[in-house]
Protein backbone atom coordinates (compact mmCIF):
# COMPACT_ATOMS: atom_id res chain seq x y z
CA UNK A 1 0.00 0.00 0.00
CA UNK A 2 1.39 3.42 -1.00
CA UNK A 3 0.38 7.05 -0.59
CA UNK A 4 1.01 9.67 -3.29
CA UNK A 5 0.23 13.38 -3.55
CA UNK A 6 -0.85 15.31 -6.63
CA UNK A 7 0.23 18.64 -5.08
CA UNK A 8 2.86 17.83 -2.44
CA UNK A 9 3.83 21.50 -2.03
CA UNK A 10 0.81 21.93 0.28
CA UNK A 11 2.40 19.55 2.77
CA UNK A 12 4.63 22.43 3.90
CA UNK A 13 1.59 23.74 5.80
CA UNK A 14 2.07 20.88 8.26
CA UNK A 15 4.83 22.98 9.81
CA UNK A 16 2.09 25.21 11.22
CA UNK A 17 0.85 22.47 13.58
CA UNK A 18 3.50 23.07 16.29
CA UNK A 19 2.52 26.75 16.23
CA UNK A 20 -1.10 25.72 16.81
CA UNK A 21 -0.07 23.85 19.96
CA UNK A 22 1.93 26.84 21.23
CA UNK A 23 -0.88 29.30 20.50
CA UNK A 24 -3.43 27.01 22.14
CA UNK A 25 -1.26 26.68 25.25
CA UNK A 26 -0.87 30.45 25.66
CA UNK A 27 -4.60 30.97 25.05
CA UNK A 28 -5.37 28.40 27.73
CA UNK A 29 -3.00 30.09 30.20
CA UNK A 30 -4.59 33.48 29.48
CA UNK A 31 -8.13 32.23 30.05
CA UNK A 32 -7.04 30.43 33.18
CA UNK A 33 -5.78 33.74 34.63
CA UNK A 34 -9.06 35.43 33.70
CA UNK A 35 -11.05 32.73 35.44
CA UNK A 36 -9.17 33.38 38.70
CA UNK A 37 -10.50 36.97 38.73
CA UNK A 38 -13.99 35.58 39.24
CA UNK A 39 -13.88 35.02 43.03
CA UNK A 40 -17.33 33.47 43.58
CA UNK A 41 -16.31 29.86 42.89
CA UNK A 42 -19.52 28.46 44.39
CA UNK A 43 -21.60 30.39 41.86
CA UNK A 44 -19.26 29.39 39.07
CA UNK A 45 -19.62 25.75 40.06
CA UNK A 46 -23.42 26.04 39.83
CA UNK A 47 -23.27 27.75 36.41
CA UNK A 48 -20.47 25.73 34.89
CA UNK A 49 -20.78 22.08 35.84
CA UNK A 50 -17.51 20.17 35.63
CA UNK A 51 -17.11 17.91 32.60
CA UNK A 52 -15.59 14.47 32.50
CA UNK A 53 -13.71 15.43 29.31
CA UNK A 54 -11.33 18.42 29.49
CA UNK A 55 -12.60 20.99 27.01
CA UNK A 56 -9.29 22.44 25.84
CA UNK A 57 -7.63 19.18 24.75
CA UNK A 58 -10.81 18.24 22.88
CA UNK A 59 -10.97 21.62 21.12
CA UNK A 60 -7.29 21.39 20.20
CA UNK A 61 -7.67 17.85 18.88
CA UNK A 62 -10.63 18.85 16.72
CA UNK A 63 -8.88 21.88 15.27
CA UNK A 64 -5.64 20.02 14.54
CA UNK A 65 -7.50 17.15 12.90
CA UNK A 66 -9.54 19.56 10.77
CA UNK A 67 -6.34 21.30 9.73
CA UNK A 68 -4.68 17.99 8.84
CA UNK A 69 -7.65 16.97 6.69
CA UNK A 70 -7.57 20.31 4.85
CA UNK A 71 -3.83 20.06 4.17
CA UNK A 72 -3.99 16.49 2.88
CA UNK A 73 -7.05 17.36 0.82
CA UNK A 74 -5.26 20.31 -0.80
CA UNK A 75 -2.23 18.09 -1.43
CA UNK A 76 -4.40 15.70 -3.46
CA UNK A 77 -3.77 12.60 -1.36
CA UNK A 78 -4.13 9.25 -3.14
CA UNK A 79 -4.08 5.78 -1.63
CA UNK A 80 -2.81 2.96 -3.86
CA UNK A 81 -3.33 -0.72 -3.15
CA UNK A 82 -3.28 -3.98 -5.06
CA UNK A 83 -6.81 -5.28 -5.32
CA UNK A 84 -9.44 -6.76 -7.61
CA UNK A 85 -10.37 -4.46 -10.45
CA UNK A 86 -11.74 -5.02 -13.94
CA UNK A 87 -11.80 -1.35 -14.84
CA UNK A 88 -8.41 -1.22 -16.58
CA UNK A 89 -7.07 0.90 -19.43
CA UNK A 90 -4.51 -0.62 -21.78
CA UNK A 91 -1.80 0.79 -24.02
CA UNK A 92 -0.44 -1.58 -26.65
CA UNK A 93 3.17 -0.99 -27.73
CA UNK A 94 3.92 -3.09 -30.81
CA UNK A 95 7.37 -3.49 -32.31
CA UNK A 96 7.33 -2.40 -35.96
CA UNK A 97 11.04 -2.63 -36.70
CA UNK A 98 12.21 -4.36 -39.86
CA UNK A 99 12.90 -7.62 -37.99
CA UNK A 100 9.14 -8.02 -37.52
CA UNK A 101 8.97 -9.00 -41.20
CA UNK A 102 10.54 -12.37 -40.29
CA UNK A 103 8.41 -15.30 -41.45
CA UNK A 104 9.27 -17.84 -38.78
CA UNK A 105 5.70 -17.22 -37.54
CA UNK A 106 3.59 -17.30 -40.69
CA UNK A 107 2.73 -15.26 -42.59
CA UNK A 108 5.12 -12.96 -40.68
CA UNK A 109 5.61 -11.66 -37.17
CA UNK A 110 4.02 -8.25 -37.64
CA UNK A 111 0.87 -9.59 -39.29
CA UNK A 112 0.40 -12.14 -36.50
CA UNK A 113 1.13 -9.49 -33.85
CA UNK A 114 -1.52 -7.19 -35.34
CA UNK A 115 -4.13 -9.94 -35.68
CA UNK A 116 -3.78 -11.15 -32.10
CA UNK A 117 -3.65 -7.61 -30.69
CA UNK A 118 -6.85 -6.76 -32.55
CA UNK A 119 -8.54 -9.86 -31.15
CA UNK A 120 -7.38 -8.87 -27.68
CA UNK A 121 -8.98 -5.42 -28.00
CA UNK A 122 -12.28 -6.97 -29.14
CA UNK A 123 -12.32 -9.14 -25.98
CA UNK A 124 -11.97 -6.21 -23.56
CA UNK A 125 -14.92 -5.00 -21.48
CA UNK A 126 -16.67 -1.92 -22.78
CA UNK A 127 -15.39 0.28 -19.92
CA UNK A 128 -11.74 -0.38 -20.79
CA UNK A 129 -10.05 2.20 -22.97
CA UNK A 130 -7.19 1.41 -25.34
CA UNK A 131 -4.23 3.33 -26.77
CA UNK A 132 -1.90 2.07 -29.50
CA UNK A 133 1.81 2.77 -30.00
CA UNK A 134 4.20 1.33 -32.57
CA UNK A 135 7.94 1.63 -32.27
CA UNK A 136 11.27 0.94 -33.91
CA UNK A 137 14.14 3.42 -33.50
CA UNK A 138 11.48 5.88 -32.29
CA UNK A 139 7.93 5.65 -30.96
CA UNK A 140 4.80 6.51 -32.95
CA UNK A 141 1.36 7.19 -31.48
CA UNK A 142 -1.10 5.29 -33.64
CA UNK A 143 -4.14 5.94 -31.43
CA UNK A 144 -4.62 7.99 -28.28
CA UNK A 145 -6.64 6.52 -25.40
CA UNK A 146 -10.16 5.77 -26.64
CA UNK A 147 -13.21 3.77 -25.59
CA UNK A 148 -13.97 3.14 -29.28
CA UNK A 149 -12.48 -0.32 -29.67
CA UNK A 150 -13.15 -0.22 -33.40
CA UNK A 151 -10.86 2.79 -33.78
CA UNK A 152 -8.17 1.04 -31.75
CA UNK A 153 -8.42 -2.05 -33.94
CA UNK A 154 -8.16 0.07 -37.09
CA UNK A 155 -5.03 1.74 -35.70
CA UNK A 156 -3.51 -1.67 -34.98
CA UNK A 157 -4.30 -2.98 -38.45
CA UNK A 158 -2.74 0.12 -40.05
CA UNK A 159 0.65 -0.38 -38.37
CA UNK A 160 3.42 -0.82 -40.93
CA UNK A 161 7.14 -1.50 -40.71
CA UNK A 162 9.01 1.66 -39.71
CA UNK A 163 12.01 2.93 -41.66
CA UNK A 164 13.86 4.11 -38.54
CA UNK A 165 16.68 1.79 -37.55
CA UNK A 166 17.10 0.15 -34.16
CA UNK A 167 14.65 -0.64 -31.37
CA UNK A 168 13.87 1.90 -28.64
CA UNK A 169 12.04 -0.09 -25.98
CA UNK A 170 12.50 2.58 -23.29
CA UNK A 171 10.78 5.25 -25.36
CA UNK A 172 7.94 2.86 -26.23
CA UNK A 173 7.24 2.16 -22.56
CA UNK A 174 7.23 5.85 -21.61
CA UNK A 175 5.12 6.93 -24.59
CA UNK A 176 2.55 4.20 -23.95
CA UNK A 177 2.42 5.05 -20.23
CA UNK A 178 1.88 8.75 -20.91
CA UNK A 179 -1.16 7.96 -23.04
CA UNK A 180 -2.75 6.30 -20.00
CA UNK A 181 -2.50 9.37 -17.77
CA UNK A 182 -5.74 10.85 -19.12
CA UNK A 183 -7.76 8.59 -16.83
CA UNK A 184 -6.39 9.34 -13.39
CA UNK A 185 -8.57 6.98 -11.34
CA UNK A 186 -8.26 3.81 -13.43
CA UNK A 187 -5.67 1.07 -13.37
CA UNK A 188 -3.06 1.30 -16.12
CA UNK A 189 -1.48 -1.54 -18.04
CA UNK A 190 1.04 -1.42 -20.88
CA UNK A 191 1.50 -4.47 -23.11
CA UNK A 192 4.86 -4.36 -24.81
CA UNK A 193 5.47 -6.75 -27.73
CA UNK A 194 8.88 -7.03 -29.32
CA UNK A 195 11.08 -9.55 -31.13
CA UNK A 196 14.41 -7.91 -30.34
CA UNK A 197 16.34 -5.89 -27.82
CA UNK A 198 16.71 -2.22 -26.96
CA UNK A 199 19.53 -0.78 -29.07
CA UNK A 200 18.88 2.98 -29.19
CA UNK A 201 17.17 5.78 -27.30
CA UNK A 202 16.10 5.95 -23.66
CA UNK A 203 17.55 3.32 -21.36
CA UNK A 204 15.21 0.62 -20.15
CA UNK A 205 16.21 1.37 -16.54
CA UNK A 206 15.01 4.98 -16.80
CA UNK A 207 11.76 3.83 -18.38
CA UNK A 208 11.16 1.37 -15.53
CA UNK A 209 11.74 4.07 -12.89
CA UNK A 210 9.36 6.38 -14.75
CA UNK A 211 6.43 3.96 -14.98
CA UNK A 212 6.88 2.71 -11.42
CA UNK A 213 6.22 6.25 -10.17
CA UNK A 214 3.02 6.27 -12.22
CA UNK A 215 1.96 2.85 -10.89
CA UNK A 216 1.76 1.46 -14.42
CA UNK A 217 1.91 -2.31 -14.87
CA UNK A 218 3.95 -3.45 -17.87
CA UNK A 219 3.37 -6.91 -19.33
CA UNK A 220 6.00 -7.91 -21.87
CA UNK A 221 5.71 -10.35 -24.77
CA UNK A 222 8.76 -11.75 -26.53
CA UNK A 223 7.98 -12.94 -30.04
CA UNK A 224 9.90 -15.23 -32.38
CA UNK A 225 11.27 -18.75 -32.72
CA UNK A 226 14.80 -19.72 -31.64
CA UNK A 227 15.70 -20.30 -35.30
CA UNK A 228 14.68 -16.76 -36.26
CA UNK A 229 13.52 -15.78 -39.69
CA UNK A 230 15.64 -12.97 -41.01
CA UNK A 231 14.43 -9.74 -42.60
CA UNK A 232 11.83 -9.59 -45.38
CA UNK A 233 11.76 -13.35 -45.75
CA UNK A 234 15.52 -13.77 -46.11
CA UNK A 235 17.08 -16.67 -44.23
CA UNK A 236 19.28 -16.47 -41.20
CA UNK A 237 18.92 -15.72 -37.52
CA UNK A 238 19.15 -11.94 -37.70
CA UNK A 239 17.30 -11.00 -34.52
CA UNK A 240 18.10 -11.64 -30.88
CA UNK A 241 15.37 -11.57 -28.26
CA UNK A 242 16.55 -10.05 -24.97
CA UNK A 243 14.41 -12.14 -22.64
CA UNK A 244 16.31 -11.12 -19.49
CA UNK A 245 15.44 -7.44 -20.04
CA UNK A 246 11.80 -8.19 -20.82
CA UNK A 247 11.51 -10.31 -17.68
CA UNK A 248 13.11 -7.53 -15.64
CA UNK A 249 10.69 -4.91 -17.00
CA UNK A 250 7.70 -7.08 -16.12
CA UNK A 251 8.94 -8.11 -12.68
CA UNK A 252 9.80 -4.58 -11.55
CA UNK A 253 6.44 -3.13 -12.66
CA UNK A 254 4.14 -5.86 -11.37
CA UNK A 255 3.57 -7.46 -14.76
CA UNK A 256 4.48 -10.76 -16.37
CA UNK A 257 6.73 -11.84 -19.21
CA UNK A 258 5.42 -14.14 -21.97
CA UNK A 259 7.62 -16.00 -24.44
CA UNK A 260 5.70 -16.78 -27.64
CA UNK A 261 6.87 -18.80 -30.65
CA UNK A 262 3.51 -19.44 -32.33
CA UNK A 263 0.32 -17.55 -33.04
CA UNK A 264 -1.54 -19.73 -30.56
CA UNK A 265 0.93 -18.94 -27.77
CA UNK A 266 0.54 -15.23 -28.52
CA UNK A 267 -3.24 -15.54 -28.31
CA UNK A 268 -2.94 -17.30 -24.96
CA UNK A 269 -0.64 -14.57 -23.64
CA UNK A 270 -3.18 -11.88 -24.53
CA UNK A 271 -5.98 -13.98 -23.07
CA UNK A 272 -4.17 -14.32 -19.75
CA UNK A 273 -3.45 -10.59 -19.63
CA UNK A 274 -7.11 -9.75 -20.29
CA UNK A 275 -8.14 -11.96 -17.38
CA UNK A 276 -5.83 -10.33 -14.87
CA UNK A 277 -7.78 -9.32 -11.78
CA UNK A 278 -5.35 -7.80 -9.35
CA UNK A 279 -4.03 -4.39 -10.32
CA UNK A 280 -2.77 -1.18 -8.78
CA UNK A 281 -5.95 0.60 -7.70
CA UNK A 282 -6.00 4.26 -6.72
CA UNK A 283 -8.43 5.84 -4.25
CA UNK A 284 -8.55 9.64 -4.28
CA UNK A 285 -9.02 10.65 -0.65
CA UNK A 286 -9.90 14.33 -1.21
CA UNK A 287 -13.73 13.89 -1.23
CA UNK A 288 -13.56 11.81 1.95
CA UNK A 289 -11.28 14.30 3.70
CA UNK A 290 -13.58 17.21 2.82
CA UNK A 291 -16.55 15.24 4.18
CA UNK A 292 -14.68 14.67 7.44
CA UNK A 293 -13.85 18.39 7.68
CA UNK A 294 -17.50 19.36 7.21
CA UNK A 295 -18.61 16.86 9.84
CA UNK A 296 -16.00 18.06 12.35
CA UNK A 297 -16.90 21.70 11.75
CA UNK A 298 -20.52 20.90 12.59
CA UNK A 299 -19.39 19.08 15.75
CA UNK A 300 -17.18 22.02 16.74
CA UNK A 301 -20.10 24.41 16.14
CA UNK A 302 -22.41 22.30 18.31
CA UNK A 303 -19.84 22.18 21.07
CA UNK A 304 -19.74 25.98 21.08
CA UNK A 305 -23.24 25.89 22.63
CA UNK A 306 -22.10 23.65 25.47
CA UNK A 307 -19.84 23.97 28.51
CA UNK A 308 -16.83 23.20 26.29
CA UNK A 309 -16.75 26.84 25.20
CA UNK A 310 -16.84 28.18 28.74
CA UNK A 311 -14.27 28.21 31.49
CA UNK A 312 -11.33 25.83 31.24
Amino acid sequence: MDVTFDNPVFLWFLLIIPLMFVAHYYDWKHKKKESLIFSNFEAAARVFEPTTIPSYPLQLSLRVFIFLCLVFSAAGTNLWYVGPNTDIDFALAIDASSSMSAQDITPDRLIVAKETASEFVSSLPINSKVAVVSFAGASFIEQTLTDDHGKAQTAINNIELKPTGGTDIGSAIITASNLLLVEGNKSRSVILLTDGQSTVGISVEKAIDYVKNLFVTVNTIGMGTPEGGGFFGEGGDLTQLDEATLENIANLTGGKYYKTTTKEELKNAYKEISQQIYKNVKITLTPYLISIVLMLLVINWLLSFTRFSSLP
